[in-house]
């Protein structure tokens, strides 16, 4: 179900796409033939290169074929807001309510959707938030256009335009034509290469050496990892939060990764009635964001630009007996989890018949496995020896101050989740 409304310029805004996660390289080229098996009319993509999700939907004949443009309103928004967790639910003066939710510019999935009233879109936002605990939630009601919320009423921009499905028109019967066509093309191609072309020219040779060599690295550039010293600049970052800030206590701090740098939230909860929003404000970091909703919790947003680096997948790793190397520092951990060993993705480079060149030797084969670190706070300085990459993909701090004081356990309690890579010579 979607509506469209008409912006101050003239275009179009579409109000409820169908969103799902683009995993892989090309989006463009992966939106286009989802959006063409899904017999959708219109796409449009969203966030970056560390995360893509397609937006489609099918649009009448009369508005397709008019001439102003269609501006996604998802898209738009999570334009406007590319940090952290963003929610969206605008209500309109007959209750309808419009529910989004982008991550780190991305619109997330089984969002960008009415309901009925604004009850139903918070029932359905509320597993969003347990996933998201620092989701910045934004209120908005939709009168005539010039009382249009400020991100909406600002000027459009390219990225957020409905673009065509080429050949989304063809019918059923045309696609089965199309597609005889191509296959009986494609054998009498077949035969002219295998039984009828014995004279020609055998093709160069290929240096498969230097073609991995060249694949290899332009994947490096796609495989990042987090060095210690880019960790310990996110929690140095948490030394600017106070503990019990007037009246407010801190319960949890969390981190995930955004582009080339950190999206952070600290939450707080509220003691006493005493307590106000102002005397949290007063212990902002400068440049942070505060966030106030609902009235008893509060969150402190921010992002640590501590950048990343890129695994050379053409190099092997240098050699670590990192298991002896947690043993030894696990007893200062309340927990390590170390998941089993899988193939990393690397993709071979094609010969000049499209085939899978083999990799040579020369070079290494990779691996990856799922690291979950759980231990004091005081054990995070243990991990400046751990030389092997990890592309870390959240930190966590709790704060309890119940908890038992032990060697492996404390009132600060930091949880690390990411990706390990191990690289292995043939």
């Amino acid at each position: 179900m979607h509506f469209i409304h008409e912006h101050v310029s003239g275009a179009r805004i579409i109000f409820g796409l169908d969103w799902s996660p683009l995993i892989g390289g090309h989006p463009e080229h992966l939106g286009q033939q989802r959006a063409r098996m899904m017999d959708a009319t219109h796409y449009v993509l969203t966030g970056n290169a560390h995360g893509c999700a397609l937006g489609i939907v099918r649009i009448e004949e009369t508005i397709k074929n008019a001439s102003p443009s269609v501006h996604s309103a998802a898209a738009i928004f999570s334009k406007k807001f590319p940090h952290g967790a963003q929610a969206c639910l605008m209500t309109m003066t007959d209750g309808a309510c419009w529910m989004l939710v982008c991550h780190a510019g991305t619109v997330l999935s089984h969002t960008d959707r009415w309901y009925a009233d604004e009850s139903q879109a918070l029932d359905a936002i509320e597993p969003i938030r347990q996933r998201f605990p620092a989701l910045q939630l934004h209120r908005e009601v939709m009168h005539d256009a010039p009382h249009w919320p400020v991100w909406l009423n600002a000027a459009l921009a390219e990225d957020s335009v409905l673009k065509r499905v080429r050949y989304s028109r063809l019918g059923a019967r045309k696609w089965l034509c199309l597609m005889l066509s191509i296959v009986v093309t494609g054998g009498a191609a077949a035969y002219q290469f295998l039984y009828k072309s014995d004279t020609r020219n055998d093709a160069l040779p290929v240096n498969t050496e230097n073609v991995w060599r060249q694949s290899l690295r332009e994947q490096s550039a796609h495989t990042v990892w987090h060095s210690y010293s880019q960790l310990k600049s996110v929690i140095d970052s948490w030394m600017n939060i106070p503990l019990l800030p007037m009246g407010w206590r801190l319960t949890k701090i969390q981190c995930e990764p955004a582009g080339h740098g950190w999206s952070c939230s600290a939450r707080f909860i509220r003691q006493h009635r005493l307590a106000m929003n102002s005397h949290l404000e007063q212990v902002k970091p400068i440049g942070w964001q505060a966030d106030f909703s609902p009235l008893e919790d509060a969150a402190f947003i921010w992002r640590v630009d501590a950048g990343v680096a890129t695994l050379d997948l053409d190099q092997p790793w240098m050699r670590m007996d990192w298991m002896s190397y947690l043993q030894r520092v696990g007893v200062a951990y309340e927990h390590i989890q170390i998941g089993q060993a899988v193939l990393s993705p690397i993709k071979a480079p094609l010969d000049s018949q499209g085939l899978p060149l083999a990799k040579p030797s020369v070079f290494p084969d990779w691996t990856q496995r799922t690291l979950v670190f759980k231990a004091p706070l005081r054990s995070f300085a243990s991990l400046e020896r751990f030389y092997m990459p990890v592309r870390w993909r959240r930190v966590v701090l709790s704060v309890d101050h119940q908890a038992p004081q032990a060697i492996h356990r404390s009132v600060l309690t930091f949880e690390l989740i990411g990706d390990m890579y191990e690289s292995k010579a043939q």
